[in-house]
Protein backbone atom coordinates (compact mmCIF):
# COMPACT_ATOMS: atom_id res chain seq x y z
CA UNK A 1 0.00 0.00 0.00
CA UNK A 2 1.49 3.38 -1.38
CA UNK A 3 0.45 6.34 0.52
CA UNK A 4 -0.51 9.23 -1.90
CA UNK A 5 1.29 12.23 -0.87
CA UNK A 6 -0.90 15.49 -0.94
CA UNK A 7 0.12 18.96 -1.22
CA UNK A 8 -2.01 21.84 -0.65
CA UNK A 9 -2.38 24.72 -2.94
CA UNK A 10 -2.37 27.91 -1.31
CA UNK A 11 -5.26 29.94 -2.49
CA UNK A 12 -4.22 32.88 -4.81
CA UNK A 13 -4.75 35.82 -3.45
CA UNK A 14 -6.87 38.68 -5.36
CA UNK A 15 -6.36 41.55 -6.70
CA UNK A 16 -8.99 43.06 -4.33
CA UNK A 17 -7.59 41.41 -1.35
CA UNK A 18 -4.24 42.55 -2.06
CA UNK A 19 -4.96 45.93 -2.18
CA UNK A 20 -7.53 45.39 1.10
CA UNK A 21 -3.94 44.16 2.77
CA UNK A 22 -1.97 47.10 1.23
CA UNK A 23 -4.83 49.42 2.72
CA UNK A 24 -4.37 47.84 6.42
CA UNK A 25 -0.50 48.11 6.06
CA UNK A 26 -0.81 51.65 5.05
CA UNK A 27 -3.38 52.53 7.61
CA UNK A 28 -1.19 51.18 10.68
CA UNK A 29 1.62 53.59 9.60
CA UNK A 30 2.23 56.56 11.62
CA UNK A 31 2.47 59.89 9.27
CA UNK A 32 5.99 60.05 9.54
CA UNK A 33 6.75 56.51 8.20
CA UNK A 34 4.01 57.24 5.71
CA UNK A 35 5.65 60.22 4.98
CA UNK A 36 9.32 58.65 4.97
CA UNK A 37 7.50 55.26 2.86
CA UNK A 38 6.40 58.26 0.12
CA UNK A 39 9.38 59.74 -0.20
CA UNK A 40 11.77 56.27 -0.46
CA UNK A 41 9.18 55.50 -3.06
CA UNK A 42 9.93 58.44 -5.30
CA UNK A 43 13.41 58.44 -4.79
CA UNK A 44 13.22 54.83 -5.98
CA UNK A 45 11.32 55.91 -8.93
CA UNK A 46 13.40 58.80 -9.77
CA UNK A 47 16.58 56.11 -10.03
CA UNK A 48 14.55 53.83 -11.67
CA UNK A 49 13.46 56.29 -14.70
CA UNK A 50 16.94 57.35 -15.21
CA UNK A 51 17.89 53.37 -15.70
CA UNK A 52 15.09 53.56 -17.83
CA UNK A 53 14.98 56.28 -20.92
CA UNK A 54 12.56 56.10 -23.73
CA UNK A 55 12.52 59.20 -26.24
CA UNK A 56 9.72 59.25 -28.81
CA UNK A 57 9.90 61.91 -31.82
CA UNK A 58 6.54 63.14 -32.33
CA UNK A 59 7.86 65.55 -34.92
CA UNK A 60 6.99 66.43 -38.88
CA UNK A 61 9.57 63.82 -40.50
CA UNK A 62 10.87 62.34 -37.79
CA UNK A 63 13.35 65.41 -37.42
CA UNK A 64 14.94 64.45 -34.17
CA UNK A 65 15.70 60.79 -35.25
CA UNK A 66 18.79 59.01 -37.01
CA UNK A 67 17.43 57.38 -41.09
CA UNK A 68 17.01 53.90 -40.84
CA UNK A 69 20.94 54.01 -43.20
CA UNK A 70 22.90 56.21 -39.97
CA UNK A 71 21.29 53.29 -37.55
CA UNK A 72 22.80 50.50 -40.17
CA UNK A 73 26.04 52.75 -40.74
CA UNK A 74 26.80 53.08 -37.24
CA UNK A 75 25.95 49.69 -36.13
CA UNK A 76 27.88 48.33 -38.36
CA UNK A 77 30.98 50.41 -36.75
CA UNK A 78 33.07 47.59 -35.27
CA UNK A 79 36.62 47.30 -33.50
CA UNK A 80 37.53 50.98 -32.38
CA UNK A 81 35.03 53.39 -31.75
CA UNK A 82 34.30 56.42 -33.24
CA UNK A 83 34.73 59.75 -31.06
CA UNK A 84 32.64 63.00 -31.37
CA UNK A 85 33.74 65.40 -29.37
CA UNK A 86 31.24 68.86 -29.23
CA UNK A 87 32.40 72.08 -28.76
CA UNK A 88 30.24 74.05 -27.58
CA UNK A 89 30.79 77.94 -25.80
CA UNK A 90 27.89 78.28 -22.97
CA UNK A 91 28.18 81.71 -24.27
CA UNK A 92 26.44 81.47 -27.11
CA UNK A 93 23.41 83.67 -27.47
CA UNK A 94 20.34 82.54 -27.15
CA UNK A 95 19.38 82.69 -30.84
CA UNK A 96 21.52 79.34 -30.92
CA UNK A 97 20.61 77.69 -28.00
CA UNK A 98 18.04 75.84 -29.96
CA UNK A 99 19.92 74.71 -32.19
CA UNK A 100 22.70 73.80 -29.36
CA UNK A 101 19.74 71.43 -27.62
CA UNK A 102 18.99 69.93 -30.98
CA UNK A 103 22.91 69.23 -31.71
CA UNK A 104 23.21 67.58 -28.43
CA UNK A 105 20.31 65.68 -29.09
CA UNK A 106 21.60 64.10 -32.31
CA UNK A 107 24.84 63.12 -30.65
CA UNK A 108 23.01 61.20 -28.33
CA UNK A 109 21.32 59.13 -30.74
CA UNK A 110 24.21 58.34 -32.61
CA UNK A 111 26.01 57.47 -28.87
CA UNK A 112 23.02 55.16 -28.35
CA UNK A 113 22.89 53.83 -31.63
CA UNK A 114 26.32 52.21 -31.90
CA UNK A 115 29.98 51.98 -31.28
CA UNK A 116 30.37 56.17 -31.10
CA UNK A 117 31.58 58.19 -27.73
CA UNK A 118 30.59 61.54 -27.66
CA UNK A 119 32.41 64.10 -24.92
CA UNK A 120 31.08 67.86 -24.48
CA UNK A 121 33.67 70.25 -23.71
CA UNK A 122 32.83 74.11 -23.03
CA UNK A 123 36.42 76.24 -24.01
CA UNK A 124 36.36 78.14 -21.31
CA UNK A 125 39.99 78.07 -20.34
CA UNK A 126 42.92 78.71 -22.97
CA UNK A 127 44.35 75.30 -23.26
CA UNK A 128 40.09 74.11 -24.17
CA UNK A 129 40.54 77.17 -26.88
CA UNK A 130 44.26 76.21 -27.87
CA UNK A 131 42.91 72.39 -28.54
CA UNK A 132 39.85 73.52 -30.26
CA UNK A 133 41.34 75.85 -32.71
CA UNK A 134 44.18 73.10 -33.37
CA UNK A 135 41.38 70.56 -34.02
CA UNK A 136 39.86 72.82 -36.56
CA UNK A 137 36.87 74.17 -35.05
CA UNK A 138 36.73 78.05 -36.04
CA UNK A 139 35.65 80.42 -33.47
CA UNK A 140 32.11 82.40 -34.19
CA UNK A 141 32.16 86.12 -33.52
CA UNK A 142 29.18 87.65 -31.92
CA UNK A 143 27.77 90.87 -31.47
CA UNK A 144 25.68 91.15 -28.56
CA UNK A 145 24.02 94.79 -27.28
CA UNK A 146 24.26 94.80 -23.71
CA UNK A 147 22.86 98.00 -21.69
CA UNK A 148 22.72 99.97 -24.56
CA UNK A 149 26.31 99.03 -25.29
CA UNK A 150 27.35 96.71 -28.47
CA UNK A 151 30.28 94.31 -27.21
CA UNK A 152 31.63 91.41 -28.78
CA UNK A 153 32.71 88.13 -28.21
CA UNK A 154 33.65 84.94 -29.23
CA UNK A 155 32.11 81.24 -29.17
CA UNK A 156 33.02 77.62 -30.37
CA UNK A 157 29.80 75.38 -31.98
CA UNK A 158 31.89 72.82 -33.79
CA UNK A 159 32.23 68.90 -33.78
CA UNK A 160 35.54 66.90 -34.08
CA UNK A 161 34.78 63.24 -35.51
CA UNK A 162 37.66 60.94 -35.21
CA UNK A 163 38.31 57.04 -35.43
CA UNK A 164 42.40 56.02 -34.93
CA UNK A 165 44.76 58.83 -36.54
CA UNK A 166 41.70 59.79 -39.25
CA UNK A 167 39.29 62.78 -38.32
CA UNK A 168 36.76 65.12 -39.94
CA UNK A 169 36.34 68.40 -38.52
CA UNK A 170 32.26 70.27 -38.71
CA UNK A 171 34.12 73.82 -38.00
CA UNK A 172 30.45 74.97 -37.49
CA UNK A 173 27.56 73.10 -36.43
CA UNK A 174 24.78 75.34 -37.26
CA UNK A 175 23.03 73.73 -39.78
CA UNK A 176 21.57 70.29 -38.30
CA UNK A 177 21.05 69.01 -41.81
CA UNK A 178 24.29 68.72 -42.57
CA UNK A 179 24.93 66.44 -39.62
CA UNK A 180 23.39 63.57 -40.28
Amino acid sequence: MTKKKTTQVAPTKTRASRIVGLKRFVSKLSHPALILLVIALIVAANIMSRLVTARIDLSRGQAYTLTDSSKKIVSAISGEPVKMTFYQSSTLPSQLQPVARDVRDLLTEYDRAGNVQVSYIDPVSTEDQQAAEAAGIVPLQFSLTKRDQLEYSKGYFGIVIARGKDSQVVSQAIQLGDLE
